[in-house]
């Protein structure tokens, strides 16, 4: 009990602290007249309070009492964002960014903008003045140089990536469930009257490789052919893509839909068929996953299920501004899941 007490305070001082209600240069009642306000014991405000001031939100002085820091900046008004920069169109950074941005315009956050060399130097966060971390990648183990440096600053933090990365990192993470975008993309091919399905896996993309059981029992479940040699994978090369839609044009049956690991993915294989003289959808349908807005403006619109990357940065800033419910709190850290949305477009279409 006297535990949840503390966390109770806790929250409850963070909060009046980061709304401004208790501004900076706020000096709080002596501590006998403090617990007797918020009626508990000396102990369980001393406790909520060394919390507080190991996060830099009190400062306590010999002799003179205990202050909110005159330098304080209110939790949830300066965000980092730390990615590794790739310049590729594939890069998901480039369509959460939009949103982040929008959010934070909208609920008045300072954006600070770095890449995981430059934000993993010693004291980073710290100089930069801010309140919170948002993260863009995925697949982390744990061990990493960016959350080690992330810990250290003893911030919040959200990643955007997958839901294995709160297991692995003990932080906040906001994900999409590919394995329901997938199936959104099954079911919409089955609707289109497609029930031999080749699909193209990213080669040694752990997450859906785990997947891939179950995958095959969902085809067999709702009447597509489950056949193992209806399953490739494939590196996001070029060469390789194309190499493996041409091993799909060679089986005894061609396919009447392939479905590709990612929109990028599904541009290749368009090309590619295009090239052999497949008509798309009369010959074989294609289908993307994860939304890429180029999609659209295809030769042959691309069907795709869109991850929504853009609510992803949104829910960031909002989980972010949350923080005092759930950072150094007696739970665990969230992990949410951003719906995707089915876009249906031209390269599916084979309704009858």
């Amino acid at each position: 009990m006297e535990t949840l007490k503390k966390d109770l305070i806790f929250n409850f001082l963070s909060e009046k602290i980061s709304s401004g209600e208790y501004p900076p240069g706020y000096r709080f009642p002596t501590e006998l007249e403090f617990s007797r306000q918020l009626g508990v014991g000396k102990v369980t405000l001393r406790s909520a309070l060394a919390k507080l001031e190991k996060l830099g939100m009190v400062e306590r002085k010999v002799s003179q009492g205990t202050f909110v820091p005159g330098y304080f900046r209110p939790m949830g008004k300066r965000f980092a964002v730390v990615y590794s920069p790739k310049p590729e169109i594939s890069n998901p950074y480039l369509y959460i960014m939009p949103g982040i941005e929008r959010r934070s315009l909208k609920k008045n956050v300072e954006l600070v903008r770095a890449t995981y060399d430059y934000a993993k130097t010693p004291g980073f966060f710290k100089e930069a003045q801010c309140s919170g971390i948002i993260i863009l990648g995925s697949d982390f183990t744990g061990n990493e140089p960016i959350l080690t440096a992330v810990r250290q600053s003893q911030l919040p933090a959200v990643i955007l990536g997958r839901d294995t990365d709160r297991a692995a990192t003990q932080m906040a993470v906001i994900a999409t469930d590919t394995h329901q975008a997938w199936l959104q993309a099954l079911n919409h091919l089955k609707g289109c009257h497609c029930k031999r399905i080749a699909t193209i896996w990213l080669h040694a993309d752990t997450d859906r490789s785990r997947f891939k059981g179950d995958y095959r029992s969902y085809l067999k479940e709702n009447g597509f052919e489950n056949s193992a040699d209806l399953i490739f994978s494939a590196k996001y090369e070029d060469r390789s893509i194309r190499k493996t839609v041409d091993e799909i044009l060679l089986l005894p049956q061609r396919p009447d839909a392939i479905i590709g690991y990612s929109d990028f993915f599904a541009l290749i294989i368009m090309e590619q068929l295009k090239e052999c003289g497949i008509s798309i959808p009369g010959d074989i349908a294609v289908m993307g996953c994860c939304g890429y807005p180029g999609s659209a403006f295809l030769e042959t619109p691309l069907s795709t299920v869109d991850f929504q990357y853009e609510k992803k940065g949104e829910r960031a800033i909002d989980l972010l501004l949350e923080a005092n419910r759930w950072f150094h709190a007696n739970t665990e850290t969230p992990l949410e899941y951003i719906s995707s949305k089915l876009i249906e477009r031209s390269s599916t279409d084979r309704k009858k």
